[in-house]
C-alpha cells in the first residue's frame, strides 16, 4: 500500500513540477500519499498509536503550559483577546498565579506594559476609551461617570475625581472599582463672602490600591500669598482623609496644572513657570520648596506643562501655545537641577495641549 501510495505521488509531482516550479510544492501534492501512508501504519500499529493519544489525551492540559510560555503569550494579546485569554481554564484565571511578564510587581496583570495605553473619555461621560497603537480601541460604558477626570494613572489602575467630591480608582481591564472615603469638602473648599469656592486638588498616588503601601495625595495651592499649601493624605486601610496645611515664609509656590509625580517614596510637585518644585515626604510628613528658575524663554502665561516620571528620571516637558515650541528638562536628583534634554532617543511623551 505504501509503493502504491509513493508511485501516485511521484506521478502527480512529475505532472504539477514544471508548472507549479519545482519541488516548494512537494507537500501539498503529496498529502493523499502521507494520508494514505498514516492509515496503513496507524492499523499496523494500532495498540502503540492508543496508547499514545491516550498520554496526549491525559497528559495535554492547557493548564499545563508553562508559565514562562503563557507570559509571551500575554504580551502579545490586546484589549477583549487578553480579557479572553483568562477564561480558557481556571488556572489561568487564579490570581494566585499570576502570569510572570518580567516588569514590576505590580504590572503580572497588565498586557503590552512595553508600549502605552491611551485612555480619556470620550464626548459622553459614561464612554471611557482604552486604545492601543496595534489594535483598535475599546469603548466601556460606566455608570454614574458624569463630571469626572483622570487625575493619574499607574500600573493599569486609574484615579478618577467626580466634582461631587467621589475619588475612586478604576480598572479598565478588569473592570474593577476600588472607592475611597468621601473627600472632606467643608476641610478642603474655601468659603468666601458670596459662596463656596471648589478646590479642586491635583491627585496622584503611589502604588496601586491592592497593595498594602498605597498612599493617595492631593495637593492645591494657597488663596493668598503662594506660601502656603493644602495637602490631603490617606492610606490604604484609613477610614478618613488627613488634611495638612502648609506655610514657607520664606518662599512661594504657586501649583501648576501638572500632576504631583510619585518617585522614590516622595511626591514631587511642580510649581507654576519658573520650574520650582514642591516636595512632600509622607513618611516623615514633610514638605520643602526648591526654586530652580529656568530660561524665560520657556515659560509665559500660555505654557501647557507635563511633569512625568519615566525609567527612573523625571522629565519635565513645556509645551508652548498651539504647540508652538516644545522643551524638556530632566531633573538631576542628586543635586535638584533641571538639566535641558536634547534628544528623547527612544522615548516618547504624550501631551494634550
Amino acid at each position: 500500500m505504501a509503493k502504491a501510495a509513493e508511485e501516485k505521488c511521484v506521478e502527480r509531482l512529475e505532472e504539477h513540477q514544471e508548472a507549479r516550479g519545482g519541488f516548494w510544492y512537494l507537500s501539498l501534492v503529496c498529502k493523499d500519499a502521507f494520508y494514505h501512508l498514516y492509515r496503513y501504519l496507524y492499523k499496523k500499529k494500532n495498540i502503540l498509536f492508543s496508547i499514545f493519544h491516550r498520554r496526549i489525551l491525559e497528559e495535554s492540559r492547557w493548564s499545563d503550559l508553562p508559565e514562562e510560555l503563557l507570559g509571551m503569550i500575554t504580551l502579545r494579546l490586546f484589549g477583549q483577546d487578553y480579557s479572553s485569554f483568562h477564561d480558557i481554564c481556571r488556572t489561568w484565571r487564579s490570581e494566585a498565579n499570576p502570569f510572570p511578564l518580567q516588569i514590576s510587581p505590580y504590572q503580572s496583570h497588565i498586557p503590552i506594559a512595553q508600549t502605552p495605553w491611551l485612555v480619556y473619555f470620550e464626548e459622553e461621560a459614561h464612554v471611557l476609551n482604552v486604545s492601543h497603537p496595534l489594535c483598535q480601541s475599546n469603548l466601556i460604558e460606566i455608570s454614574g461617570l458624569s463630571d469626572s477626570r483622570i487625575c493619574c494613572s499607574k500600573d493599569g489602575w486609574l484615579l478618577i475625581w467626580q466634582f461631587s467630591r467621589k475619588v475612586f480608582f478604576f480598572n479598565p481591564f478588569n473592570k474593577t472599582t476600588i472607592e475611597l472615603p468621601d473627600f472632606p469638602r467643608e476641610q478642603w473648599d474655601y468659603p468666601s463672602s458670596e459662596y463656596t469656592e471648589v478646590i479642586l486638588p491635583a491627585l496622584s498616588f503611589s502604588s496601586p490600591p491592592i497593595s498594602s503601601d498605597c498612599v493617595v495625595f492631593g495637593i492645591s495651592g494657597s488663596w493668598d500669598d503662594g506660601q502656603a499649601v493644602s495637602i490631603c493624605i490617606i492610606r490604604r486601610g484609613e477610614a478618613s482623609w488627613t488634611i495638612h496645611q502648609r506655610r514657607d515664609n520664606n518662599e512661594s509656590f504657586i501649583l501648576s496644572n501638572a500632576n504631583p509625580v510619585y518617585h522614590n517614596g516622595i511626591f514631587y510637585c511642580l510649581g507654576e513657570g519658573r520650574g520650582d518644585l514642591g516636595i512632600y515626604d509622607p513618611a516623615k510628613d514633610h514638605w520643602t520648596i526648591e526654586s530652580h528658575c529656568l530660561p524665560p524663554l520657556v515659560y509665559s502665561e500660555d505654557v501647557n506643562s507635563l511633569f512625568v516620571q519615566c525609567n527612573g528620571n523625571l522629565f519635565l516637558v513645556f509645551q508652548g501655545h498651539m504647540g508652538k515650541g516644545v522643551f524638556v528638562f530632566v531633573l538631576d536628583l542628586d543635586v535638584l537641577i533641571w538639566d535641558h534634554v536634547q534628544h528623547l532617543e527612544d522615548h516618547m511623551f504624550f501631551s494634550n495641549g
